[in-house]
């Protein structure tokens, strides 16, 4: 009880070196840029406040460099950031299968095979239990699924996940569209 009132009081890491810090000495500087408003359009200037806004983080090395302009970004993963709009969730699944940058081309016949349906497909409209075989496959295909993200290149595995992602969006979508047939 004495040691940890003792703690309470001076915090750690204690002044005889007994309990050291349980956190990492790190240091940041932050630049903030801001964006000069003109005072009708600033809700700031309204509160008396300066006409200045936050607009964004710049991260910048020690010397004040920007380092964002510096990190270099393939044309492949700029490309899954980008912000697509697609008609259907197969159109995005095809997008994703077709310029995904996979590192093999027995890592892509992977990919393709996983995406067919098992055999014989789940019945969406009658909601039955997966039979013993039907659940055999879909576990072999969990595991399939994560030893290609696990075997995966950096530059590939954001493509992977994605692409799992929008074939379960795929699924939702195939099964609303059943449902809204009958």
């Amino acid at each position: 009880d004495h040691e940890r009132r003792k703690v309470l009081s001076t915090g750690l890491p204690s002044p005889d070196g007994k309990y050291p810090s349980d956190h990492l000495p790190i240091g940041a500087v932050f630049d903030w840029k801001l964006d000069v408003k003109s005072e009708e359009n600033s809700s700031s200037a309204k509160h008396g406040n300066d006409s200045k806004d936050i607009r964004r983080l710049q991260i910048v090395d020690e010397e004040g460099n920007n380092v964002e302009e510096d990190i270099p970004q393939d044309e492949p993963t700029a490309l899954i950031e980008e912000q697509q709009c697609f008609e259907t969730p197969n159109h995005e699944l095809a997008f994703l299968v077709k310029n995904c940058p996979f590192d093999t081309l027995e890592q892509q016949s992977d990919v393709n095979f996983l995406l067919q349906p098992i055999n014989p497909p789940i019945d969406l409209k009658k909601r039955t239990a997966p039979t013993p075989e039907q659940l055999e496959q879909l576990n072999a295909k969990r595991e399939k699924k994560a030893e290609l993200l696990k075997s995966a290149s950096l530059s590939v595995r954001p493509w992977l996940k994605k692409i799992w992602k929008v074939e379960k969006q795929v699924g939702k979508w195939e099964r609303r569209q059943l449902m809204t047939r009958k």
